[in-house]
């Protein structure tokens, strides 16, 4: 509601959208007397102001305004003064006409001074006569003395208002927090820190930092068991090459930078970065970064080998040290004494410690050995190994039949995985690659007749020899069974023999041309995994002796590439951030200021493992989520004897069986159904009749692919079930082109189609059980159906999605570029 101005005749009005306007309004004082001079200056009979009575500043004359501040404001002692009133509200002045007033209007008569004597100076006459004041002299000092008395307010105003400022900053808030016991120890501990402490004080400058390397000390002596022994890394990242300059600091960035106090010349092009990761607990501590021009094996050495004894000043052992297959890295490691290549000497994977003597081992990051042996067999074609020829051509071929056949075996090979180029550098795409999935999908292809695969053997079994060792060497569940599980005193002589055939194996792999493999331009790819081998075996009964087991995670660099990553998800749109931005995140990682680790990328997290700060440390492991599907628990189940509109049954060119790729999937997919149905279904008549209790050995060759991927835990469906599934399928590729994954199909034609082509048949063999419904409608027959056929819909149009994305982003120049340009090496 507007409010009016109290004057006489002003329409002035306080609404929302004058508030900007140059017109301001006062309400009226709340002192006596000065709220009764406003009354009588208004002149209106009877008046009296409410709390709401305002007054516009039109009726104030420009001196009762304080414009000295940030806020105009009201003198003291200012009142309302202009106003238009009528007349018989305006003064009279009448004219005298009396003798006495006459005279008492005529100017005073001013007193002549007298005449001067002849030799008497003017000061003497004044010395005379000082009891006279000068008026001018008077009225000029006094406006010197009201200005200096207004400045002097003014300044106690502003002090007054920079106090009641201050009174509400971090400390204050902090203390009446406490007070009110609203903060935790650790929340305190971290807001008193940023009270007393700006970031731009924190000491994030190249080379060791010695902050975090104290609290590091402080929280070994605190825990020893746990922060004790440790993994250190060493990896570059690129950075932009730009000059800048920092005002906080005055100084000019952008040029290499090792902490040394030294001139250079050179601009910076990496980041690089020495991190340690606790082998007990969830954490990780990156203790210095350099900024260089090129990653020189000269430097790199020193670099390290600084790191290392001021950890062992500290009282931390370096147990290991991990990096990836840059030559540079390589180069460094044989300066500092390790022999990498099988040229006749014997194989040294540590170097000796330069301050306690103890060896130090060296970890390949089975991450990048990974991706190299994916790109070598891509590169070279063929390779030869004692069972045949391995060949990635057999990679290609599964791909083509998928694709023709509109389902894949188990696996998860698609386009993207053969034409890898665009994503190169993502870890997935290559595990995924040289998986066990597609070593058992290459093994059913070629039972089941398939031309192209019949000498696929050696590309299963090198598939399958990089998968296991991949998996041995990134463990991380410590309940995990197999290759995945952790190294410990119970599986040790196994895992210990299966490296020893492992290492055979990869040794004995040769070129085309009869070249060993290890001795070629990518001998990486193989002896990445060789050197893991040979440090594993000397360094894990080290460990055990101190620990129960060893979860190799703790050497993988996916924990410096996650670090990378939340750099350069930081800078938003731009992922290559500049010196002064890297050294700002830096900053906030050691007080763990607005930091996220980014949730996509080329790795992604595996565990909980956090970084720690310079004020608190933060090892919880989340909680696994639960991986149960609740979605469409409740759906409407049609009735079968709905007409069947909007599907054209009478000429259609697919055979009612499929080719045996697709027969496979099909079953192998129907066990997956049975377990999404059972989670739904409360009848235990019709749950046991969804699976089968015969071996998938002795039910034909349709089951081979569910064999073959069966290690006792998975389901196997009945004949019923697979044929609910098979019609599921035939009706899909009827409405829709599965090669161009646009399907139309909808649930609801789904479920009356299939129904209506089974029909009331016992495919599931209940008996009497159906007729526990009146007439067979909505039985228990056609539960099972809806509820096969729901399940069957949902997972299937997830599938022709991915396919559809994986067309649509198959030619994404820009996610190529942006992964290719970061990538170097083999």
């Amino acid at each position: 509601m507007p409010d009016f101005c109290a004057a006489y005749g002003c329409s002035n009005q306080r609404t929302e959208t004058s508030k900007d306007n140059a017109v301001t309004f006062h309400r009226f004082p709340k002192e006596g007397a000065r709220r009764q001079a406003w009354v009588q200056a208004l002149k209106r009979e009877g008046f009296v102001p409410k709390p709401r009575t305002l007054i516009c500043s039109c009726h104030f004359v420009p001196d009762d305004f304080d414009r000295t501040g940030q806020t105009v404001r009201l003198r003291e002692g200012a009142i309302p003064s202009i106003f238009n009133f009528p007349k018989h509200l305006s003064k009279r002045s009448r004219s005298r006409s009396s003798r006495t007033s006459k005279s008492a209007g005529e100017p005073y008569p001013t007193q002549q001074a007298p005449a001067r004597e002849p030799g008497v100076s003017v000061t003497a006459v004044l010395q005379d006569h000082q009891y006279c004041l000068d008026p001018v002299t008077t009225k000029k000092k006094l406006k010197e003395y009201q200005d200096q008395i207004e400045k002097l307010r003014r300044e106690l105003r502003n002090a007054k208002d920079r106090e009641r400022r201050q009174r509400k900053t971090v400390r204050c808030l902090l203390q009446e927090l406490k007070e009110k016991n609203m903060l935790t120890e650790e929340l305190q501990q971290k807001l008193d820190f940023y009270s007393g402490r700006w970031l731009q004080t924190v000491d994030a400058s190249p080379g060791l930092n010695i902050c975090l390397l104290d609290m590091l000390q402080k929280r070994k002596l605190e825990d020893p068991d746990r922060f004790g022994q440790v993994c250190m890394m060493v990896d570059g990242m690129s950075i932009k090459r730009q000059m800048q300059y920092e005002a906080h600091t005055r100084t000019m960035r952008g040029l290499v930078d090792l902490g040394m106090g030294l001139d250079e010349t050179a601009v910076a092009k990496e980041a690089l970065v020495f991190m340690v990761v606790g082998l007990k607990g969830h954490w990780k501590l990156p203790i210095a970064f350099y900024f260089v021009s090129t990653v020189s094996p000269d430097p790199q050495k020193i670099l390290l080998l600084n790191a290392l004894e001021a950890l062992h000043d500290r009282g931390i052992k370096v147990v290991c040290v991990t990096m990836d297959g840059h030559i540079s890295n390589i180069a460094m490691c044989n300066m500092l004494g390790c022999q990498l290549k099988l040229d006749g000497h014997p194989l040294k994977t540590s170097f000796t410690h330069p301050s306690s003597g103890e060896d130090v081992h060296l970890i390949m990051d089975p991450c990048h050995m990974l991706k190299l042996a994916r790109n070598m067999l891509k590169n070279y074609g063929s390779i030869i190994s004692p069972s045949g020829t391995v060949k990635w051509q057999h990679i290609v071929d599964l791909n083509d039949v998928q694709e023709r056949e509109g389902l894949h075996a188990a696996n998860k090979i698609t386009r993207r995985h053969v034409d890898f180029e665009g994503q190169k550098m993502k870890v997935s795409v290559a595990a995924q690659t040289l998986s066990r999935s597609v070593a058992l999908a290459l093994t059913a292809l070629k039972d089941a007749g398939y031309q192209q695969f019949t000498a696929s053997s050696a590309t299963v079994e090198f598939i399958q020899v990089i998968d296991r060792l991949f998996d041995l060497m990134n463990s991380r569940n410590p309940r995990a069974g197999g290759f995945k599980s952790p190294l410990g005193s119970r599986n040790w002589e196994e895992m210990l023999g299966f490296m020893a055939e492992a290492r055979s194996y990869l040794a004995s792999l040769k070129m085309i041309d009869g070249t060993p493999l290890h001795r070629s331009r990518r001998y990486l790819s193989v002896m990445g995994f060789i050197i893991n081998i040979s440090s594993f075996t000397t360094m894990i009964p080290a460990l055990l002796e101190t620990q129960q087991y060893v979860c190799t995670y703790r050497f993988s660099q996916d924990h410096l590439e996650l670090f990378f990553n939340s750099v350069r998800a930081s800078g938003g749109w731009n992922n290559n951030p500049s010196i002064v931005g890297f050294t700002n995140y830096f900053r906030h990682v050691m007080v763990r200021c607005g930091i996220n680790p980014g949730e996509t990328g080329n790795v992604q997290a595996q565990d909980g493992t956090a970084c720690l700060s310079a004020i608190a440390i933060s090892s919880a492991v989340p909680a696994d989520d639960d991986d149960d599907d609740d979605e469409n628990d409740n759906f409407i189940l049609p009735s079968p004897y709905d007409p069947t509109a909007g599907l054209v049954l009478d000429h259609t060119y697919l055979p009612n069986r499929f080719g045996a790729l697709t027969e496979n999937a099909i079953v192998y997919i129907a066990g997956f159904v049975v377990k999404c149905v059972q989670k739904k279904q409360k009848c235990e008549v019709c749950c046991s009749s969804l699976v089968s209790s015969a071996l998938p050995s002795t039910l034909g060759d349709n089951y081979h692919l569910l064999a073959l991927r069966n290690n006792g835990g998975l389901l196997i469906p009945s004949a019923g079930t697979v044929k609910v599934v098979r019609c599921a399928e035939q009706c899909i590729r009827r409405v829709c082109n599965v090669s161009s994954a646009a399907c139309q199909c909808s649930e609801a034609l789904l479920q009356r189609v299939v129904k209506a082509e089974i029909g009331s048949e016992d495919i599931f063999n209940l008996g009497n059980h159906i007729e526990e419904t009146q007439d067979g409608i909505d039985n228990h027959h056609y539960n099972l159906i809806s509820h096969i056929l729901a399940a069957f819909y949902k997972l299937r149009q997830h599938h022709i999605a991915k396919l559809h994305t994986i067309q649509l982003q198959s030619k994404s120049l820009r996610r190529k570029l942006c992964k290719v340009v970061l990538f170097q090496g083999y």
